[in-house]
């Protein structure tokens, strides 16, 4: 229950899952019963508990073997894929298990629900920490794009010019031709029209 989520709180019913679903309940509940007398856990709310003091759950955690941990891990990433839950938490899950690629991509996939929402922060945070395990050219360009929204332009070039140069190594023309628009954008909202200009002008020397 402790490597459920990175916070103090789990789910009773993805730790049931854990340990193996109905056939199992009997024994959950008597469990979770205990703890909540022992003022172990907590009640959160909507099935959800809540260790107390919450460095329970970290020292809790700690105390399995390495292997383990990542065994857990693994498993609780493939349950929450097949119930389809929070791409983040899957994200975190596998990066736990040393996943790096399949972490990014669901990382990538939460800053795309992020921004459809709006949640500017929240995306850059998402997508930050993707490119940190894995570049990519598509997580460099929704960086580009948010960090223009909050208005800020070096940022803005910085992740957009990233995403140009792994462009231009896959020779993809479409993309290249995108990005130094995008590029061109973010200078003229940002008063910089002769920088703008470079930018468009190299689009038109594409083929």
């Amino acid at each position: 229950a402790a490597l459920i989520e990175p916070g103090p709180e789990f789910d009773f019913n993805i730790w049931l899952a854990l340990l193996g679903g109905e056939s199992q309940r009997p024994a959950a509940e008597a469990a979770l019963d205990e703890a909540l007398q022992r003022r172990i856990l907590r009640p959160a709310g909507q099935h959800r508990y809540l260790f107390r003091p919450a460095d329970v759950a970290k020292t809790l955690a700690e105390s399995l073997p390495q292997e383990q941990q990542n065994d857990w891990h693994r498993r609780i990433a493939q349950l929450l894929v097949e119930r389809q839950a929070n791409p983040t938490l899957i994200g975190y899950h596998y990066e736990q298990t040393g996943m790096a690629e399949k972490s990014a991509k669901y990382l990538e996939a939460a800053g795309a629900r992020a921004m459809a929402a709006n949640a500017i922060n929240q995306a850059i945070r998402c997508y930050s920490r993707a490119v940190e395990l894995v570049e990519t050219q598509s997580g460099y360009e929704a960086l580009g794009s948010l960090y223009r929204q909050q208005g800020d332009w070096t940022n803005s070039v910085r992740a957009f010019q990233q995403a140009l140069e792994m462009a231009q190594t896959l020779n993809e023309v479409n993309i290249e031709a995108r990005l130094p628009n995008e590029l061109a954008f973010t200078m003229w909202l940002s008063d910089d029209y002769k920088k703008a200009d470079q930018y468009a002008s190299a689009v038109l020397k594409l083929s």
